[in-house]
Protein backbone atom coordinates (compact mmCIF):
# COMPACT_ATOMS: atom_id res chain seq x y z
CA UNK A 1 0.00 0.00 0.00
CA UNK A 2 1.20 3.50 -0.80
CA UNK A 3 0.00 6.95 0.12
CA UNK A 4 -1.39 9.24 -2.59
CA UNK A 5 -1.95 12.72 -1.19
CA UNK A 6 -4.49 14.70 -3.20
CA UNK A 7 -4.98 18.43 -2.77
CA UNK A 8 -8.65 19.35 -2.32
CA UNK A 9 -9.90 21.34 -5.29
CA UNK A 10 -13.11 22.72 -6.74
CA UNK A 11 -13.72 19.38 -8.45
CA UNK A 12 -14.31 17.84 -5.02
CA UNK A 13 -17.42 19.97 -4.61
CA UNK A 14 -19.52 17.78 -6.95
CA UNK A 15 -20.27 14.07 -6.48
CA UNK A 16 -18.81 13.13 -9.89
CA UNK A 17 -15.70 15.27 -9.38
CA UNK A 18 -15.13 13.83 -5.89
CA UNK A 19 -15.61 10.29 -7.18
CA UNK A 20 -12.88 10.86 -9.78
CA UNK A 21 -10.48 12.22 -7.16
CA UNK A 22 -11.15 9.18 -4.97
CA UNK A 23 -10.34 6.88 -7.89
CA UNK A 24 -6.97 8.66 -8.19
CA UNK A 25 -6.35 7.81 -4.53
CA UNK A 26 -6.94 4.16 -5.29
CA UNK A 27 -10.33 4.16 -3.57
CA UNK A 28 -13.45 2.64 -5.07
CA UNK A 29 -16.41 5.06 -5.07
CA UNK A 30 -20.02 3.92 -4.70
CA UNK A 31 -23.07 5.84 -5.91
CA UNK A 32 -25.48 6.44 -3.03
CA UNK A 33 -29.05 7.68 -3.46
CA UNK A 34 -29.71 11.31 -2.46
CA UNK A 35 -29.77 11.83 1.35
CA UNK A 36 -28.89 8.14 1.89
CA UNK A 37 -25.91 6.59 3.70
CA UNK A 38 -26.07 3.17 2.00
CA UNK A 39 -26.03 2.06 -1.65
CA UNK A 40 -29.19 0.88 -3.35
CA UNK A 41 -29.00 -2.71 -4.59
CA UNK A 42 -25.95 -4.96 -4.74
CA UNK A 43 -22.64 -3.21 -4.18
CA UNK A 44 -20.24 -5.81 -2.75
CA UNK A 45 -18.78 -6.79 -6.10
CA UNK A 46 -15.83 -4.55 -7.11
CA UNK A 47 -16.49 -2.22 -10.03
CA UNK A 48 -14.07 -0.61 -12.45
CA UNK A 49 -14.75 3.09 -12.91
CA UNK A 50 -13.90 5.31 -15.85
CA UNK A 51 -14.50 9.03 -16.05
CA UNK A 52 -17.37 8.47 -18.47
CA UNK A 53 -19.02 5.91 -16.21
CA UNK A 54 -18.67 8.21 -13.21
CA UNK A 55 -20.18 11.18 -15.07
CA UNK A 56 -23.10 8.98 -16.09
CA UNK A 57 -23.67 7.44 -12.66
CA UNK A 58 -23.21 10.41 -10.28
CA UNK A 59 -25.75 13.20 -10.58
CA UNK A 60 -25.46 16.48 -8.71
CA UNK A 61 -27.77 15.25 -5.95
CA UNK A 62 -26.09 11.82 -5.55
CA UNK A 63 -24.24 10.92 -2.40
CA UNK A 64 -20.78 9.34 -2.59
CA UNK A 65 -19.72 6.23 -0.69
CA UNK A 66 -16.40 4.44 -0.56
CA UNK A 67 -15.98 0.65 -0.45
CA UNK A 68 -13.54 0.12 2.43
CA UNK A 69 -10.72 -2.36 2.89
CA UNK A 70 -8.90 -4.19 0.13
CA UNK A 71 -11.08 -2.69 -2.60
CA UNK A 72 -9.72 0.76 -1.68
CA UNK A 73 -6.02 0.06 -1.00
CA UNK A 74 -6.66 -1.01 2.58
CA UNK A 75 -8.70 2.07 3.49
CA UNK A 76 -10.12 2.03 7.03
CA UNK A 77 -12.83 4.33 8.40
CA UNK A 78 -12.87 5.20 12.10
CA UNK A 79 -16.43 6.27 12.89
CA UNK A 80 -16.89 8.18 16.16
CA UNK A 81 -20.41 7.78 17.52
CA UNK A 82 -20.02 10.13 20.49
CA UNK A 83 -18.70 13.67 20.80
CA UNK A 84 -16.16 12.68 23.46
CA UNK A 85 -14.44 10.16 21.19
CA UNK A 86 -14.24 12.64 18.29
CA UNK A 87 -12.67 15.28 20.56
CA UNK A 88 -10.11 12.88 22.06
CA UNK A 89 -9.20 11.72 18.55
CA UNK A 90 -8.06 15.28 17.81
CA UNK A 91 -5.16 14.52 20.17
CA UNK A 92 -4.40 10.83 19.60
CA UNK A 93 -5.27 10.65 15.89
CA UNK A 94 -4.51 14.22 14.89
CA UNK A 95 -2.47 13.14 11.84
CA UNK A 96 -5.34 11.15 10.32
CA UNK A 97 -7.55 12.96 7.75
CA UNK A 98 -11.03 13.69 9.08
CA UNK A 99 -14.45 14.67 7.80
CA UNK A 100 -17.93 15.25 9.20
CA UNK A 101 -20.91 17.56 9.15
CA UNK A 102 -21.42 20.86 11.05
CA UNK A 103 -23.32 19.29 13.96
CA UNK A 104 -20.81 16.41 14.21
CA UNK A 105 -17.39 17.60 12.96
CA UNK A 106 -14.41 15.23 12.80
CA UNK A 107 -16.78 12.29 13.25
CA UNK A 108 -14.78 10.17 10.77
CA UNK A 109 -11.05 9.65 10.29
CA UNK A 110 -9.43 7.53 7.58
CA UNK A 111 -6.19 5.56 7.47
CA UNK A 112 -4.70 2.59 5.63
CA UNK A 113 -4.21 -0.65 7.58
CA UNK A 114 -4.36 -4.41 7.09
CA UNK A 115 -7.07 -5.30 9.59
CA UNK A 116 -7.58 -8.96 10.48
CA UNK A 117 -11.34 -8.43 10.71
CA UNK A 118 -13.68 -6.24 8.73
CA UNK A 119 -15.10 -4.44 11.77
CA UNK A 120 -14.08 -3.69 15.36
CA UNK A 121 -16.52 -2.09 17.78
CA UNK A 122 -15.95 -0.23 21.03
CA UNK A 123 -19.30 -0.41 22.79
CA UNK A 124 -20.34 0.23 26.38
CA UNK A 125 -22.00 -2.61 28.30
CA UNK A 126 -25.73 -1.97 28.49
CA UNK A 127 -25.73 -1.45 32.28
CA UNK A 128 -22.90 1.10 32.04
CA UNK A 129 -24.59 2.95 29.18
CA UNK A 130 -27.81 3.24 31.20
CA UNK A 131 -25.97 4.40 34.31
CA UNK A 132 -24.05 7.05 32.36
CA UNK A 133 -27.11 8.18 30.46
CA UNK A 134 -25.26 7.72 27.17
CA UNK A 135 -27.30 8.48 24.07
CA UNK A 136 -25.72 5.47 22.38
CA UNK A 137 -23.81 2.50 23.75
CA UNK A 138 -21.54 2.53 20.70
CA UNK A 139 -18.56 4.81 21.21
CA UNK A 140 -16.68 4.20 17.97
CA UNK A 141 -16.22 1.67 15.18
CA UNK A 142 -13.26 0.70 13.01
CA UNK A 143 -14.45 -0.55 9.61
CA UNK A 144 -12.61 -2.18 6.71
CA UNK A 145 -13.34 -5.10 4.36
CA UNK A 146 -17.03 -5.68 3.62
CA UNK A 147 -18.12 -2.23 4.73
CA UNK A 148 -18.66 1.18 3.16
CA UNK A 149 -18.94 4.77 4.38
CA UNK A 150 -20.61 7.90 3.05
CA UNK A 151 -17.88 10.40 2.10
CA UNK A 152 -17.81 14.12 1.21
CA UNK A 153 -19.41 15.93 -0.55
CA UNK A 154 -22.50 13.88 0.33
CA UNK A 155 -25.54 15.33 2.07
CA UNK A 156 -26.41 13.67 5.39
CA UNK A 157 -30.01 12.51 5.88
CA UNK A 158 -30.34 15.45 8.28
CA UNK A 159 -29.72 17.80 5.36
CA UNK A 160 -26.21 18.81 6.48
CA UNK A 161 -23.30 18.77 4.05
CA UNK A 162 -20.45 16.31 4.79
CA UNK A 163 -17.05 17.94 4.30
CA UNK A 164 -13.33 17.37 4.77
CA UNK A 165 -11.57 19.25 7.58
CA UNK A 166 -8.15 19.29 5.91
CA UNK A 167 -6.47 20.88 2.90
CA UNK A 168 -5.31 17.58 1.39
CA UNK A 169 -6.21 13.92 1.67
CA UNK A 170 -3.42 11.44 2.50
CA UNK A 171 -4.45 8.38 4.49
CA UNK A 172 -1.34 7.35 6.49
CA UNK A 173 -0.19 3.74 6.81
CA UNK A 174 -0.78 2.45 10.34
CA UNK A 175 -0.06 -0.88 12.04
CA UNK A 176 -3.39 -2.46 13.03
CA UNK A 177 -2.30 -3.18 16.62
CA UNK A 178 -1.27 0.45 17.10
CA UNK A 179 -4.53 1.69 15.59
CA UNK A 180 -6.68 -0.55 17.81
CA UNK A 181 -4.68 0.41 20.89
CA UNK A 182 -5.22 4.11 20.24
CA UNK A 183 -8.92 3.55 19.57
CA UNK A 184 -9.15 1.56 22.80
CA UNK A 185 -7.59 4.44 24.72
CA UNK A 186 -10.03 6.87 23.08
CA UNK A 187 -12.98 4.65 24.07
CA UNK A 188 -11.69 4.34 27.65
CA UNK A 189 -11.15 8.07 28.05
CA UNK A 190 -14.57 8.76 26.52
CA UNK A 191 -16.17 6.70 29.29
CA UNK A 192 -14.10 8.49 31.95
CA UNK A 193 -15.16 11.89 30.60
CA UNK A 194 -18.83 10.82 30.70
CA UNK A 195 -18.44 9.76 34.34
CA UNK A 196 -16.20 12.68 35.33
CA UNK A 197 -17.20 13.94 38.81
CA UNK A 198 -19.12 17.16 39.39
CA UNK A 199 -17.60 17.63 42.86
CA UNK A 200 -14.45 19.75 42.65
CA UNK A 201 -12.66 17.99 45.51
CA UNK A 202 -12.61 14.65 43.70
CA UNK A 203 -11.30 15.83 40.35
CA UNK A 204 -7.62 16.02 41.23
CA UNK A 205 -7.57 12.43 42.49
CA UNK A 206 -9.41 11.21 39.39
CA UNK A 207 -6.78 12.95 37.24
CA UNK A 208 -4.03 11.24 39.26
CA UNK A 209 -5.66 7.81 38.78
CA UNK A 210 -6.05 8.45 35.07
CA UNK A 211 -2.38 9.43 34.87
CA UNK A 212 -1.46 6.08 36.41
CA UNK A 213 -3.44 4.22 33.75
CA UNK A 214 -1.87 6.21 30.91
CA UNK A 215 1.69 6.02 32.23
CA UNK A 216 1.40 2.24 32.38
CA UNK A 217 -0.01 2.29 28.84
CA UNK A 218 3.35 3.70 27.70
CA UNK A 219 2.45 7.30 26.81
CA UNK A 220 4.79 10.27 27.27
CA UNK A 221 4.10 12.92 29.93
CA UNK A 222 3.13 15.79 27.61
CA UNK A 223 0.64 13.63 25.70
CA UNK A 224 -0.82 12.33 28.98
CA UNK A 225 -1.27 15.88 30.24
CA UNK A 226 -3.07 16.81 26.99
CA UNK A 227 -5.40 13.82 27.29
CA UNK A 228 -6.21 14.44 30.95
CA UNK A 229 -6.95 18.09 30.28
CA UNK A 230 -9.23 17.08 27.38
CA UNK A 231 -11.09 14.56 29.58
CA UNK A 232 -11.53 17.18 32.28
CA UNK A 233 -12.78 19.74 29.76
CA UNK A 234 -15.28 17.27 28.30
CA UNK A 235 -16.39 16.49 31.85
CA UNK A 236 -17.21 20.14 32.51
CA UNK A 237 -14.23 20.90 34.74
CA UNK A 238 -13.78 24.68 34.71
CA UNK A 239 -10.22 24.23 36.02
CA UNK A 240 -9.23 21.54 33.52
CA UNK A 241 -5.82 23.13 32.92
CA UNK A 242 -4.94 22.55 36.58
CA UNK A 243 -5.18 18.77 36.11
CA UNK A 244 -1.94 18.80 34.11
CA UNK A 245 1.33 17.66 35.67
CA UNK A 246 -0.10 14.48 37.19
CA UNK A 247 1.80 12.26 34.78
CA UNK A 248 5.28 13.38 35.86
CA UNK A 249 4.35 13.02 39.53
CA UNK A 250 2.90 9.54 38.90
CA UNK A 251 5.93 8.46 36.90
CA UNK A 252 8.17 9.66 39.73
CA UNK A 253 6.25 7.47 42.20
CA UNK A 254 6.59 4.49 39.88
CA UNK A 255 10.32 5.16 39.46
CA UNK A 256 10.66 5.29 43.26
CA UNK A 257 8.88 1.93 43.60
CA UNK A 258 5.85 3.44 45.31
CA UNK A 259 2.26 2.34 44.74
CA UNK A 260 -0.01 4.17 42.31
CA UNK A 261 -3.70 3.94 41.48
CA UNK A 262 -4.83 2.01 38.42
CA UNK A 263 -7.92 1.14 36.41
CA UNK A 264 -9.82 -0.79 39.15
CA UNK A 265 -9.66 2.12 41.60
CA UNK A 266 -10.52 4.60 38.83
CA UNK A 267 -13.67 2.66 37.85
CA UNK A 268 -14.64 2.17 41.49
CA UNK A 269 -14.27 5.87 42.30
CA UNK A 270 -16.31 6.85 39.21
CA UNK A 271 -18.96 4.22 39.96
CA UNK A 272 -18.58 2.49 36.59
CA UNK A 273 -17.44 -0.97 37.69
CA UNK A 274 -19.68 -2.47 34.99
CA UNK A 275 -17.47 -0.87 32.33
CA UNK A 276 -14.14 -2.06 33.74
CA UNK A 277 -13.96 -5.39 31.80
CA UNK A 278 -14.64 -3.57 28.52
CA UNK A 279 -12.12 -0.85 29.33
CA UNK A 280 -9.53 -3.47 30.25
CA UNK A 281 -10.11 -5.16 26.90
CA UNK A 282 -9.80 -1.84 25.04
CA UNK A 283 -6.51 -1.11 26.78
CA UNK A 284 -5.16 -4.49 25.66
CA UNK A 285 -4.91 -6.16 29.07
CA UNK A 286 -7.90 -8.53 28.86
CA UNK A 287 -5.84 -11.56 27.84
CA UNK A 288 -3.38 -10.93 30.65
CA UNK A 289 -6.20 -10.59 33.18
CA UNK A 290 -7.70 -13.92 32.07
CA UNK A 291 -4.41 -15.64 32.74
CA UNK A 292 -3.93 -14.22 36.20
CA UNK A 293 -1.02 -11.91 35.47
CA UNK A 294 -0.82 -8.29 36.53
CA UNK A 295 -3.13 -6.41 34.18
CA UNK A 296 -2.01 -2.82 34.71
CA UNK A 297 1.15 -3.27 32.63
CA UNK A 298 1.44 -2.25 28.98
CA UNK A 299 0.96 -5.03 26.43
CA UNK A 300 3.61 -5.66 23.77
CA UNK A 301 2.57 -7.72 20.75
CA UNK A 302 5.33 -9.59 18.90
CA UNK A 303 5.12 -9.88 15.13
CA UNK A 304 7.62 -10.31 12.33
CA UNK A 305 9.44 -7.28 10.99
CA UNK A 306 8.55 -5.02 13.92
CA UNK A 307 11.61 -5.45 16.16
CA UNK A 308 12.60 -1.73 16.43
CA UNK A 309 9.12 -0.61 17.51
CA UNK A 310 8.80 -3.50 19.98
CA UNK A 311 12.18 -2.66 21.54
CA UNK A 312 11.02 0.97 21.85
CA UNK A 313 7.90 -0.24 23.71
CA UNK A 314 9.97 -2.54 25.92
CA UNK A 315 12.36 0.27 26.85
CA UNK A 316 9.47 2.63 27.65
CA UNK A 317 7.79 0.00 29.84
CA UNK A 318 11.07 -0.80 31.59
CA UNK A 319 11.69 2.85 32.47
CA UNK A 320 8.05 3.46 33.47
CA UNK A 321 8.24 0.51 35.86
CA UNK A 322 11.15 2.18 37.69
CA UNK A 323 13.35 -0.93 37.93
CA UNK A 324 16.61 0.99 38.32
CA UNK A 325 18.18 0.83 34.86
CA UNK A 326 20.72 3.51 33.93
CA UNK A 327 23.25 4.22 31.22
CA UNK A 328 26.90 4.74 32.05
CA UNK A 329 29.42 5.17 29.27
CA UNK A 330 28.84 2.41 26.74
CA UNK A 331 26.83 0.17 29.07
CA UNK A 332 23.39 -0.19 30.57
CA UNK A 333 23.88 -0.68 34.30
CA UNK A 334 22.07 -1.25 37.57
CA UNK A 335 23.11 -0.57 41.14
CA UNK A 336 23.43 -3.43 43.64
CA UNK A 337 24.33 -3.53 47.32
CA UNK A 338 26.90 -6.22 48.10
CA UNK A 339 25.29 -8.74 50.50
CA UNK A 340 28.59 -9.93 52.01
CA UNK A 341 32.28 -9.16 51.89
CA UNK A 342 34.25 -10.53 48.97
CA UNK A 343 37.53 -10.03 47.17
CA UNK A 344 40.97 -11.42 46.47
CA UNK A 345 44.53 -10.30 45.76
CA UNK A 346 44.38 -8.03 48.78
CA UNK A 347 41.35 -6.10 47.46
CA UNK A 348 38.29 -6.78 49.60
CA UNK A 349 34.89 -5.12 49.19
CA UNK A 350 32.92 -4.94 52.44
CA UNK A 351 29.29 -6.01 52.79
CA UNK A 352 26.86 -3.20 52.12
CA UNK A 353 29.01 -1.59 49.43
CA UNK A 354 27.14 -0.10 46.47
CA UNK A 355 28.32 -1.46 43.13
CA UNK A 356 27.50 -0.36 39.58
CA UNK A 357 26.89 -3.61 37.72
CA UNK A 358 26.44 -4.12 33.93
CA UNK A 359 23.00 -5.31 32.84
CA UNK A 360 22.97 -8.81 31.36
CA UNK A 361 20.62 -10.25 28.75
CA UNK A 362 19.10 -12.68 31.27
CA UNK A 363 18.45 -9.93 33.84
CA UNK A 364 16.96 -7.67 31.17
CA UNK A 365 14.57 -10.38 29.95
CA UNK A 366 13.32 -10.90 33.50
CA UNK A 367 12.69 -7.17 33.96
CA UNK A 368 10.99 -7.00 30.55
CA UNK A 369 8.59 -9.66 31.87
CA UNK A 370 7.95 -7.67 35.05
CA UNK A 371 7.36 -4.33 33.31
CA UNK A 372 5.11 -5.48 30.42
CA UNK A 373 2.84 -8.27 29.24
CA UNK A 374 4.33 -9.90 26.13
CA UNK A 375 1.83 -11.41 23.71
CA UNK A 376 1.75 -13.11 20.35
CA UNK A 377 -1.21 -13.54 18.01
CA UNK A 378 -2.57 -17.08 17.81
CA UNK A 379 -5.10 -18.59 15.43
CA UNK A 380 -8.01 -17.73 17.70
CA UNK A 381 -6.70 -15.27 20.28
CA UNK A 382 -3.44 -13.77 21.53
CA UNK A 383 -1.39 -15.78 24.02
CA UNK A 384 1.36 -14.71 26.48
CA UNK A 385 5.03 -15.40 25.83
CA UNK A 386 8.33 -14.74 27.58
CA UNK A 387 10.25 -11.69 26.34
CA UNK A 388 12.44 -12.76 23.38
CA UNK A 389 16.20 -12.82 23.84
CA UNK A 390 16.72 -10.86 20.62
CA UNK A 391 14.79 -7.90 22.07
CA UNK A 392 17.05 -7.78 25.13
CA UNK A 393 20.15 -8.01 22.94
CA UNK A 394 18.83 -5.30 20.63
CA UNK A 395 18.29 -2.88 23.52
CA UNK A 396 21.76 -3.56 24.95
CA UNK A 397 23.25 -2.85 21.52
CA UNK A 398 21.69 0.63 21.29
CA UNK A 399 24.77 2.37 22.66
CA UNK A 400 24.26 6.13 22.58
CA UNK A 401 20.52 5.80 21.83
CA UNK A 402 19.19 4.78 25.24
CA UNK A 403 16.57 6.85 27.04
CA UNK A 404 17.63 5.58 30.47
CA UNK A 405 18.98 8.20 32.92
CA UNK A 406 22.72 8.81 32.82
CA UNK A 407 24.40 7.57 36.01
CA UNK A 408 27.55 9.42 37.08
CA UNK A 409 27.93 7.63 40.39
CA UNK A 410 26.35 6.44 43.62
CA UNK A 411 26.44 8.05 47.06
CA UNK A 412 25.33 6.81 50.47
CA UNK A 413 25.03 10.09 52.31
CA UNK A 414 23.79 13.60 51.48
CA UNK A 415 26.12 15.48 49.17
CA UNK A 416 26.40 18.80 47.39
CA UNK A 417 25.58 19.35 43.73
CA UNK A 418 27.87 21.32 41.44
CA UNK A 419 25.62 24.39 41.80
CA UNK A 420 25.94 24.35 45.59
CA UNK A 421 22.48 22.93 46.36
CA UNK A 422 22.13 19.90 48.60
CA UNK A 423 21.22 16.43 47.35
CA UNK A 424 19.46 14.79 50.30
CA UNK A 425 16.35 13.08 48.89
CA UNK A 426 16.93 9.34 48.29
CA UNK A 427 16.68 8.15 44.69
CA UNK A 428 18.10 9.17 41.34
CA UNK A 429 18.93 12.87 41.03
CA UNK A 430 18.71 14.08 37.42
CA UNK A 431 20.55 17.35 38.13
CA UNK A 432 23.75 15.63 39.27
CA UNK A 433 23.36 12.20 37.69
CA UNK A 434 23.89 10.60 41.10
CA UNK A 435 21.90 7.86 42.77
CA UNK A 436 21.54 8.54 46.49
CA UNK A 437 20.91 5.34 48.46
CA UNK A 438 21.37 5.82 52.23
CA UNK A 439 20.68 2.14 52.89
CA UNK A 440 17.85 2.85 55.31
CA UNK A 441 19.76 5.47 57.30
CA UNK A 442 17.79 8.67 57.98
CA UNK A 443 20.07 11.72 57.98
CA UNK A 444 19.07 15.06 59.53
CA UNK A 445 17.98 17.61 56.93
CA UNK A 446 20.79 19.92 55.78
CA UNK A 447 19.62 23.55 55.58
CA UNK A 448 19.86 25.07 52.08
CA UNK A 449 21.02 28.38 53.56
CA UNK A 450 23.07 27.50 56.68
CA UNK A 451 23.96 30.13 59.27
CA UNK A 452 27.34 30.64 60.93
CA UNK A 453 26.00 28.80 63.97
CA UNK A 454 25.06 25.85 61.73
CA UNK A 455 28.58 25.78 60.31
CA UNK A 456 30.19 25.87 63.75
CA UNK A 457 27.96 23.06 65.00
CA UNK A 458 28.78 21.00 61.90
CA UNK A 459 32.49 21.54 62.53
CA UNK A 460 32.10 20.31 66.10
CA UNK A 461 30.30 17.15 65.00
CA UNK A 462 32.78 16.52 62.17
CA UNK A 463 35.79 16.64 64.51
CA UNK A 464 34.20 14.35 67.08
CA UNK A 465 35.24 10.96 65.52
CA UNK A 466 38.87 12.14 65.50
CA UNK A 467 38.97 13.66 68.99
CA UNK A 468 41.53 11.11 70.29
CA UNK A 469 44.12 12.00 67.65
CA UNK A 470 46.97 14.27 68.69
CA UNK A 471 47.54 16.35 65.60
CA UNK A 472 50.44 18.77 65.99
CA UNK A 473 49.09 21.86 64.19
CA UNK A 474 45.82 23.47 63.09
CA UNK A 475 46.98 22.90 59.50
CA UNK A 476 46.89 19.15 60.12
CA UNK A 477 43.30 19.46 61.34
CA UNK A 478 42.42 21.49 58.26
CA UNK A 479 43.82 18.81 55.94
CA UNK A 480 41.93 16.06 57.79
CA UNK A 481 38.62 17.93 57.66
CA UNK A 482 39.23 18.78 54.00
CA UNK A 483 39.68 15.05 53.33
CA UNK A 484 36.33 14.31 54.97
CA UNK A 485 34.43 17.01 53.06
CA UNK A 486 36.13 16.06 49.78
CA UNK A 487 35.12 12.41 50.20
CA UNK A 488 31.49 13.44 50.70
CA UNK A 489 31.28 15.67 47.60
CA UNK A 490 33.90 13.95 45.41
CA UNK A 491 31.35 12.76 42.83
CA UNK A 492 30.55 16.31 41.69
CA UNK A 493 34.14 17.60 41.67
CA UNK A 494 36.06 17.62 38.36
CA UNK A 495 39.25 16.86 40.32
CA UNK A 496 40.46 16.69 43.90
CA UNK A 497 43.75 16.69 45.84
CA UNK A 498 45.50 13.53 47.02
CA UNK A 499 45.60 13.31 50.81
CA UNK A 500 48.67 11.65 52.31
CA UNK A 501 48.75 10.51 55.95
CA UNK A 502 51.96 9.62 57.79
CA UNK A 503 53.08 9.20 61.38
CA UNK A 504 56.41 8.95 63.25
CA UNK A 505 55.75 5.35 64.40
CA UNK A 506 53.79 2.30 63.29
CA UNK A 507 50.45 1.66 64.99
CA UNK A 508 49.61 5.34 65.32
CA UNK A 509 46.17 4.89 63.68
CA UNK A 510 46.78 5.94 60.07
CA UNK A 511 44.65 3.11 58.64
CA UNK A 512 41.92 3.75 61.21
CA UNK A 513 41.84 7.43 60.25
CA UNK A 514 41.45 6.54 56.55
CA UNK A 515 38.68 4.08 57.37
CA UNK A 516 36.87 6.71 59.45
CA UNK A 517 36.91 9.12 56.50
CA UNK A 518 35.53 6.36 54.26
CA UNK A 519 32.79 5.36 56.71
CA UNK A 520 31.57 8.96 56.93
CA UNK A 521 31.28 9.16 53.14
CA UNK A 522 29.91 5.69 52.37
CA UNK A 523 28.58 4.08 55.55
CA UNK A 524 31.04 1.18 55.41
CA UNK A 525 34.78 0.62 55.56
CA UNK A 526 36.41 1.51 52.27
CA UNK A 527 38.40 -0.97 50.21
CA UNK A 528 42.07 -0.49 51.02
CA UNK A 529 44.85 -1.57 48.69
CA UNK A 530 48.31 -2.13 50.13
CA UNK A 531 51.22 -0.65 48.26
CA UNK A 532 53.04 -3.99 48.33
CA UNK A 533 56.72 -4.72 47.81
CA UNK A 534 58.68 -4.76 44.56
CA UNK A 535 61.58 -7.15 44.19
CA UNK A 536 64.81 -5.59 42.95
CA UNK A 537 66.32 -7.40 40.00
CA UNK A 538 69.85 -8.67 40.41
CA UNK A 539 72.40 -8.60 37.63
CA UNK A 540 71.73 -12.27 36.96
CA UNK A 541 68.03 -11.57 36.87
CA UNK A 542 68.55 -8.78 34.36
CA UNK A 543 70.60 -11.12 32.22
CA UNK A 544 67.90 -13.77 32.45
CA UNK A 545 65.30 -11.31 31.35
Amino acid sequence: MTEHPVRLSDSMSTPAGAAMEYVKLGWEPLRLPPLKKSPAGKWKEPREWTEAKIQAAFSDDSNVGIALGERSSGLVDIDFDCREAAELAKILLRDYPSFGRPSSPHSHRVIQAELKKGRYTFELPKEAAVKLGAARAMLLEVRGDGHQTMFPPSTHPSGEKVQWHIGAISAPLVEPEELLKLCGVIATLSVVSMAYPNIAGERDEIAMMLAGVLVRAGFEDELIDDLIECVATLGGDEEAHKRRGKSSATRARIDAGKGTWGLPELCSRLGIEEAEPAMRKWLGSEGAAKRGVRSDRPVIFIRGGNLPAEVDEAEAALLAAGLGVYQRGESLVRVVRLPHSEGDDGVKRPSGALLIHPVSVAWLREKFAISAVWMKHGKEEPYPINPPTEHARALLARVGEWRAPVLRGVVSCPTMRADGTILQEPGYDAASGLLYDPGGVVFPQVPETPTLADAQEAMRILKKPFREYQLPTSADWSVLLAAVVTSVIRRVLPSSPLFAIDAPTAGSGKTLMCEAVGVIASGYKPTIISQGKRRRKTKSAWRAS
